[in-house]
C-alpha cells in the first residue's frame, strides 16, 4: 500500500493461495499473485515475474511458517542476484535472524525494524543489547555495519536511520 500511496504504477503481493482474498481486500489496487504455494511457483516468479519487478519487499503478513520462510528466503536471494532492491520489514526480519546471510551480496537493502525487532536483530547480528552503546544512534550505526549496503531505519516517536557510516534522526511526525 505504501508504494502505491508513493506513486508506484503497479504494486504486485506475492502470497499463499489462502492469503489471497484477505489480501485483495485491502485495495482494487493490488495485483494479487497466490503462487508461492503452487507447484512450480518458484520456477514462475524466477522466470516471469522477478524480472518484471523494480524492487522487493519481504515481511508484512509473512508469518513464521518454515515452508513460507524458505519459499521467501529464495525469491530474496534470487533478487539479490538480480541486484534488486530489497526491504525487510515484520516479519521478514524474523526470516533474515534465521537466515543471516539473506542480504549477502544485496546491492542495496533497507531494513525497517521497530525497537523490539531491532533488539532481537542487535541480540542475532552483534550478540549485544542495544543498551550495550551509548545510545541508540551508535547501537544503529553498529547494526548497519554488520551489512554490507544495507541501511537500518529503526522506527519509534525518533527515527533513527543508518547506512552504517552516517547516521540520521527524525522526529518529523506526519503523513504522505
Amino acid at each position: 500500500m505504501s508504494a502505491l500511496k508513493l506513486g508506484a504504477d503497479l504494486s504486485f503481493v506475492f502470497c499463499m493461495e489462502n492469503a489471497a482474498t484477505p489480501i485483495k481486500t485491502y485495495s482494487p489496487e493490488l495485483i494479487v499473485i497466490p503462487l508461492l504455494d503452487s507447484e512450480g511457483g518458484m520456477d514462475t516468479m524466477k522466470s516471469h515475474w522477478l524480472p518484471r519487478l523494480h524492487a522487493v519487499v519481504v515481511g508484512p503478513g509473512l508469518g513464521r511458517e518454515e515452508h513460507v520462510h524458505n519459499i521467501s528466503y529464495a525469491i530474496v536471494r534470487e533478487a539479490v542476484e538480480r541486484s534488486l532492491p530489497i526491504v525487510v520489514d515484520a516479519d521478514g526480519i524474523s526470516l533474515l535472524l534465521n537466515r543471516p546471510d539473506m542480504l549477502d551480496g544485496c546491492a542495496a537493502a533497507v531494513v525497517t525494524p521497530n525497537i523490539a525487532e531491532f533488539t532481537r536483530l542487535c541480540k542475532g547480528r552483534l550478540e549485544k543489547e542495544p543498551g550495550h552503546f551509548p545510545d541508540l544512534s551508535q547501537a544503529v550505526v553498529a547494526l548497519a555495519k554488520s551489512f554490507k549496503n544495507v541501511t537500518v531505519v529503526v522506527k519509534g516517536a525518533v527515527d533513527v536511520i543508518s547506512d552504517g557510516d552516517k547516521r540520521l534522526c527524525s522526529s518529523t511526525m506526519g503523513r504522505w
